[in-house]
């Protein structure tokens, strides 16, 4: 048995390798997560060849599908600031809450806080939560025990919003 499972993998990823573009998008549409998976590999080594398409699932009607496609679309890095920002003003909060978390993903510490500055006070308790994980990860000046180190002091850039602002802002809501 194991080595029919072993054989399987193996045939499954000799077939991602040789997935077009637009077979990759449909699996990555799949209900199936194998064959999700597999499309995501494929899309990932595409790269720019498939952004276009990726456009496309990003303004479908699905929310799962638009966060599956903003992941990816970040990767690129001519694409990430845009799509973040495009995410993160979706109507879906679920699609918001993966901003956030692709943006904490990505390890920019000004992109994640011009980001919760927009979404700490979100109608969505979902979100908010999200941004309270992301700021949980951002150390402070002086601090080195946290995973996304600011790279500025408070004072090189005053149009961001301090990091303790933004937990202010957010127990401000607690309750609601």
């Amino acid at each position: 048995e194991y080595a029919l499972r072993q054989e399987a993998k193996l045939q499954g990823r000799a077939a991602a390798q040789t997935m077009s573009a637009q077979q990759a998008i449909e699996g990555l549409c799949s209900g199936c997560h194998a064959v999700g998976y597999l499309a995501w590999q494929r899309l990932a080594v595409l790269g720019t060849q498939a952004d276009s398409l990726l456009g496309k699932v990003l303004a479908s009607d699905d929310p799962i599908l638009r966060a599956r496609a903003a992941w990816l679309l970040t990767r690129l890095p001519e694409h990430a600031a845009e799509t973040i920002d495009r995410v993160s003003r979706d109507d879906d909060p679920s699609v918001r809450e993966a901003a956030v978390r692709i943006a904490r993903w990505s390890g920019d510490v000004e992109t994640l806080l011009k980001l919760l500055d927009r979404l700490v006070d979100d109608r969505s308790p979902h979100v908010r939560r999200a941004c309270a994980i992301a700021l949980r990860d951002v150390a402070l000046p002086g601090e080195s025990s946290r995973p996304l180190q600011m790279q500025r002091t408070d004072a090189d850039n005053n149009s961001l919003p301090s990091v303790p602002q933004l937990w202010r802002r957010l127990a401000r809501q607690i309750g609601r």
